[in-house]
């Protein structure tokens, strides 16, 4: 029994992001570590009741607006905003998918998706 409490302590230390006294790894990272798989990882730290990371974690490109620092959130609404960049530029700037950039407006202005009031060209000379 000692043996998985010490296994399950060498998960949840691998897991738990440094600022907490961990190592910050992935679960497949750790997996490949300790030689089980991705599953069997996922499953301790569940059954120990770690609540896992978003997938991508810190290098996830995915923009999360309500995780942001206000001045991040502040310079990415004004991108969102702006009627003089095109939903092109903006995708490309925030490194998000068009769809994303729409429902993103969508949110911020209230309105629904399709209804959102943004200009879908890519004849512009330059991103944002």
């Amino acid at each position: 029994m000692s043996f998985l409490n010490d296994f399950n302590q060498r998960i949840r230390l691998l897991y738990l992001p440094i600022e907490e006294g961990g190592e910050g790894l992935s679960l497949y990272q750790i997996g490949k570590t300790l030689g089980v798989s991705v599953t069997a990882v996922r499953n301790r730290l569940r059954s120990m009741g770690i609540e896992l990371r978003t997938r991508g974690g810190k290098n996830n490109t995915r923009t999360y607006l309500e995780r942001l620092d206000p001045v991040a959130r502040a310079q990415v609404t004004e991108i969102l905003l702006d009627e003089k960049i095109s939903l092109y530029s903006k995708s490309l700037a925030l490194n998000l998918h068009p769809n994303t950039i729409r429902t993103y407006i969508a949110e911020l202005t209230g309105e629904k998706g399709e209804d959102a009031n943004v200009p879908d060209t890519k004849n512009e000379s330059r991103p944002v």
